[in-house]
C-alpha cells in the first residue's frame, strides 16, 4: 500500500478487519439466536410429543 506511511496503513487495515469482524458477528448474532430458539422449539416439541 503506501509506502510513506506504512504504520498507518497496518493500523488502518488492522483496524477495519476488527470493525469487519464485530459487524459480522453482530449481523450473525441474531441470525443464530433465532436459529437457536427454532432449534429448541423443535426440540421441545418433539420430546413433548414422545
Amino acid at each position: 500500500v503506501g509506502s510513506r506511511l506504512p504504520n498507518l496503513g497496518v493500523l488502518g487495515k488492522a483496524e477495519y478487519l476488527s470493525l469487519e469482524f464485530t459487524h459480522s458477528w453482530m449481523s450473525a448474532l441474531p441470525l443464530q439466536w433465532i436459529d437457536g430458539s427454532i432449534l429448541l422449539w423443535a426440540t421441545t416439541g418433539v420430546v413433548s410429543r414422545l
